[in-house]
């Protein structure tokens, strides 16, 4: 896993961040994001925050491929995240994936609602979430 400070300055060369596929993690439990990002093969970065408030200017600086959002992240509401991102000009196109404990239908209407790409249960093995977003990143 990259720190937060190697992950910005890769992006100082813009052909070279063009040729790798990039994950945001935010996750309330930064072990269950690193055991996430470690399924992920070697020509995927991911990089992981605990924060909500910093996904807005991590989006602002560089366009990751793909964003997972956890629902237990205390400093954000999730969904008021999601709605922000969908309204991001750098952001209004990534996929989203919300994981959650909560696998209920009203929260996944939620979620999708609130301009999620995909909703996942966080009792699914760790890789298989990272599976289900490398196929998102295959497709985009």
């Amino acid at each position: 896993m990259k720190s937060l400070h190697a992950y910005l300055e890769q992006f100082s060369d813009k052909e070279k961040a063009q040729e790798k596929k990039h994950v945001l993690i935010v996750h309330s439990n930064a072990r269950t994001a690193d055991a996430i990002a470690s399924h992920f093969p070697h020509p995927i970065e991911c990089t992981v925050v605990t924060k909500g408030r910093l996904v807005l200017g991590l989006v602002e600086i560089s366009k990751p491929d793909a964003i997972i959002l956890d629902t237990q992240i205390q400093d954000i509401y999730y969904l008021q995240l999601c709605i922000m991102l969908r309204y991001h000009h750098n952001a209004a196109n990534i996929p989203i994936l919300i994981v959650s404990k909560n696998a209920g239908l009203l929260e996944k209407y939620r979620c999708i609602e609130a301009g999620a790409s995909d909703f996942l249960s966080m009792t699914n093995p760790t890789h298989i979430i990272a599976k289900r977003v490398q196929n998102v990143l295959a497709s985009v």
